[in-house]
């Protein structure tokens, strides 16, 4: 089902969900045809179809993206974006972007839509902030993560009152970014995972993200291939921590990173190491059963490099009953039409995938940003009532726009 067309935009990219049993809200990225990028969402509650699309636009004429949701218990909704001032060359917006800030707004139970959006970040002269990641605790704290690109570290807001007031705590302050969290089940159980000097990291928070645990090391770059510089995702269960991230022979700088492999480590809190890390997708879709244990670094690459295909984007989530499914776009070259997206499934903890099963054919694996047919840097990916969902960008006829799909059904 597409949910983003509409005459207000050109193409819409990046889109995430969340949702609850007998609520379903999705949001996007919207390229406006007046030149102006807008976060897109549309609603669906009980058994009726989803709202008419409609938009939150960024305070002071800035432009929008990266725009994550959540919900509380009681059925508000709140959402959490960047907004951002575009470089010179209108052709590309991100080249020399400015003034990063992370905005919020919250659409409380009961009311017709958002409010107006307050800044969550700090404000400072030229600030870039990026990438947050918000979602609602077991107990209805909000949190929400960002990177601080500007002076260096992952941040974290939360919030025991919805959305009224927020607290500040730092998880890391190393230079980093790409921050991803994921609820441990617990009353104020976070862990955050992110980039941070070619490393993929974790953390964890058990007082709604006032404080964080000392950064623990999930992956590492090493001779076989880069930590790829894409976001990385997370799952959890009390103090077990599952995260997805790429290998790459790709420069961290360019544009996008192909992968060549997709991995997912396995961690407990406390431990000081993954206590295992399997591959499982390579960049031909064909399935991988090595196990590795031990070092942050285990895999052993593939020969030959990413040929003949690659993968974009791998996104994470957990079934109710432990089960875990992995998907991400797959491509068999830099050709239109040549890719697809596709998931796998582990019974097991992650120790081993399944079969690849697609979602969809016919995509372009575009590797330019900001262009009609871009896929942006993530897609929706998570449980629903009924079995996991997955919102992402369908970009066959040539524009890209956003395409909800419930198909994954419950194990």
């Amino acid at each position: 089902m597409f949910v983003s067309l509409d005459g207000a935009s050109k193409f819409e990219a990046e889109p995430f969900f969340v949702a609850r049993p007998g609520d379903v809200a999705i949001a996007w990225e919207a390229y406006g045809c007046d030149g102006l990028t807008r976060v897109g969402y549309t609603r669906r509650v009980q058994t009726a179809g989803f709202d008419k699309r409609r938009y939150l636009e960024s305070p002071n004429g800035q432009m929008a993206s990266n725009v994550t949701l959540a919900r509380d218990g009681a059925g508000s909704l709140f959402a959490a974006w960047a907004s951002w001032t575009p470089g010179p060359d209108p052709a590309q917006p991100q080249v020399g972007v400015s003034d990063i800030h992370i905005q919020f707004a919250s659409w409380p139970a009961g009311q017709s839509g958002f409010g107006a959006p307050i800044e969550l970040s700090e404000p400072i002269a030229d600030s870039l902030y990026d990438k947050p990641w918000m979602l609602v605790t077991a107990d209805d704290v909000i949190v929400v993560s960002y990177s601080d690109v500007r002076r260096g570290g992952i941040l974290a807001v939360s919030s025991t009152d919805g959305g009224a007031s927020f607290q500040r705590g730092v998880v890391d302050q190393a230079r980093a970014n790409l921050s991803a969290l994921c609820l441990d089940g617990r009353p104020g159980g976070v862990f955050v995972t992110y980039f941070a000097n070619r490393s993929i990291r974790l953390a964890h928070t058990a007082d709604g993200g006032l404080t964080w645990s000392a950064p623990v090391a999930a992956a590492v770059s090493d001779p076989s291939g880069g930590v790829a510089f894409q976001d990385p995702t997370c799952v959890a269960n009390g103090d077990e921590a599952w995260i997805a991230y790429g290998r790459t022979h790709d420069s961290y700088d360019v544009p996008v990173e192909r992968l060549f492999a997709v991995h997912v480590a396995h961690m407990t809190l406390g431990a000081p190491m993954p206590d295992s890390d399997v591959t499982a997708l390579d960049g031909s879709g064909a399935m991988r059963t090595i196990l590795d244990a031990g070092d942050p670094a285990p895999d052993g690459g593939i020969a030959g490099g990413i040929a003949p295909g690659f993968l974009l984007f791998p996104q994470l989530a957990r079934w109710t009953d432990g089960s875990l499914g992995l998907a991400a776009y797959r491509a068999a070259s830099e050709d239109a039409g040549s890719a697809d997206a596709v998931y796998v499934i582990s019974s097991d903890g992650g120790r081993s995938f399944g079969k690849v099963i697609p979602l969809v054919t016919g995509l372009t694996p575009t590797l330019q940003r900001h262009v009609p047919d871009w896929l942006g840097d993530y897609f929706g990916w998570g449980p629903t009532a009924a079995g996991l969902g997955a919102a992402f960008v369908d970009n066959a006829s040539g524009y890209s726009h956003v395409v909800f799909d419930e198909a994954v059904p419950a194990k």
